[in-house]
């Protein structure tokens, strides 16, 4: 049986399980933007795989996305969820949408099984890189906005698995960055930084500390910019993308960004 042999390969089966599982528990998927609000599963959710010690864990009740050690812990035994017999059968599901039937955890909670699945599905489709060309205008923000929701769980599950990223969050200054399409007032959204871990929020204007505003010059530029499907520091270039605030703290959470997709990717 393969077993997990590197460390990347380590934290992308568990930073994948870490963003998916955030999102799911997240109200903010209304009808009018992000398609069909995802229902609650109802039981815990774990993700593991064979070789690594550590498994992904999303409890009922609000109590968000952790990890579980498995030298000193045990998966709730009624809990549903993925358990990967390799490191290869784990990516093959979240980056190429292999999927692990072998795998699968807690079959006999048929309803919630469901549930899940619909749920997972439904977010990697509605992140999904392919075809984007032809969405709507309504489809690619709402694309675009679920992708930064991403992004922030993602950086917040690298803290939790990544040495270099932790030191990296620790030295971000607090504050919030702040995201405009067209130079228009009203904006995407704002991702505060408050004590090396990040949060979205719809509006940030009562967040103190630092401030950078990332203004975009239309939706498309916007999208290919969290999708990675565009070189960030070209369109800034060209002004495709203005900074205005505080550049330090603009720069820190670029190079996180950078960080981040070394382990994911979104096609």
């Amino acid at each position: 049986m393969e077993t997990l042999t590197c460390e990347r390969g380590r934290v992308q089966c568990l930073l994948y399980p870490w963003i998916l599982f955030s999102l799911m528990q997240e109200d903010s998927f209304p009808g009018s933007l992000m398609g069909t609000p995802l229902p609650e599963v109802g039981r815990s959710i774990t993700c593991s795989v064979a070789g690594c010690d550590i498994a992904v864990i999303r409890q009922t009740g609000g109590a968000g996305v952790r990890l579980l050690d498995l030298r000193s812990q045990s998966l709730p035994a009624d809990s549903i969820g993925f358990a990967f017999r390799s490191q290869s059968e784990a990516l093959g599901f979240f980056e190429n949408n292999r999927f692990p039937l072998r795998s699968l955890r807690g079959l006999s909670h048929v309803p919630a099984w469901f549930r899940f699945i619909r749920n997972l599905l439904a977010l990697k489709q509605r992140m999904s890189t392919q075809a984007w060309q032809h969405a709507q205008p309504q489809e690619l923000l709402a694309k675009t906005l679920l992708t930064l929701r991403a992004a922030v769980a993602g950086l917040n599950g690298l803290r939790e698995v990544d040495d270099f990223s932790r030191g990296l969050m620790d030295h971000l200054p607090d504050g919030r960055i702040s995201l405009f399409i067209g130079g228009v007032e009203a904006n995407l959204g704002c991702i505060t930084v408050q004590e090396g871990r990040l949060s979205w929020v719809s509006d940030g204007s009562a967040v103190g500390g630092r401030s950078v505003d990332f203004r975009f010059a239309n939706l498309e530029v916007a999208w290919k910019s969290v999708a990675n499907l565009a070189d960030n520091l070209a369109a800034v270039g060209k002004g495709e993308i203005q900074l205005r605030g505080y550049i330090p703290l603009a720069d820190g959470f670029n190079h996180l960004l950078d960080r981040l997709q070394m382990y994911v990717s979104t096609s």
